[in-house]
């Protein structure tokens, strides 16, 4: 199964998805009524929904998750980004997936989120050509350290295909964080030094340029004024793992 997994809400596309496959926004996407029809059609299409929690937490980020629990009939799951995040998401009573901020690198790590409840763990991007290997150690740790009910081992997806009752994703394309930053850099370019000036919605993309003129896009976000400035390449693996996330 393919995961979409949109930085930005605003760019998720209906057009795009197959049924079967699966989008990943943010839990910001749900407070904002005008997208909830394309979801819900999405939705009603056989595609999975899935939100994720931000990096950085805060009071808007709790706010909205708080508001998340008006379309919780629509979400298939939330995604943590990391251990901190755990309690909170629980008190929302979806499926938790981990994220790829929650660095797993190994089985037993990935072993340690599947006691906490956790249906699915994201390998670090960082591994690259080493995730296909990491995800056969993984499915081995699982089914040697937990039990699953005759349920869940044999529950199906949309299509009436047999799901693991632990899942392994991989992201295998698109382009990956290289930082999260609470430091504007449009505001810095430009001197404003007043939080939430709202500069970033006022310019079309932007872009982090080194020294050697490579670009870096930047996406922001005016509720908690964080950016994520992404990576200069797209990943580009081979396909593995039981879901495969395409980064947009």
């Amino acid at each position: 199964m393919n995961n979409y997994y949109y930085y930005n809400y605003r760019d998720f596309n209906i057009d795009d998805l197959l049924p079967g496959n699966s989008i990943s926004l943010s839990v910001r996407a749900f407070t904002d009524k005008s997208i909830n029809g394309e979801v819900a059609e999405a939705k009603e299409a056989g595609c999975k929904i899935f939100t994720y929690l931000p990096n950085f937490w805060d009071v808007s980020a709790q706010t909205s998750l708080e508001e998340l629990r008006a379309a919780a009939d629509l979400v298939d799951g939330i995604y943590i980004n990391n251990i901190g995040q755990l309690r909170v998401a629980k008190d929302c009573g979806l499926p938790l997936l981990g994220d790829s901020g929650l660095n797993i690198f190994n089985a037993e790590t990935a072993l340690f989120f599947a006691k906490q409840g956790l249906k699915s763990v994201t390998l670090s991007y960082e591994l690259k050509d080493e995730a296909a290997a990491l995800v056969r150690q993984i499915n081995q740790k699982i089914s040697e350290n937990l039990s699953f009910s005759r349920e869940s081992r044999e529950r199906c997806d949309n299509n009436g295909k047999k799901e693991r009752a632990f899942k392994t994703e991989v992201l295998w394309k698109g382009r990956v964080p290289a930082m999260v930053s609470r430091y504007c850099p449009l505001a810095g370019a430009l001197g404003i030094k007043k939080a939430d000036c709202g500069s970033c919605e006022k310019v079309g993309k932007i872009y982090l340029e080194d020294a050697r003129g490579e670009a870096y896009p930047v996406l922001t976000d005016r509720k908690n004024c964080t950016s994520l400035i992404l990576s200069k390449e797209e990943l580009k693996l081979k396909p593995c793992g039981d879901i495969r996330r395409i980064t947009i």
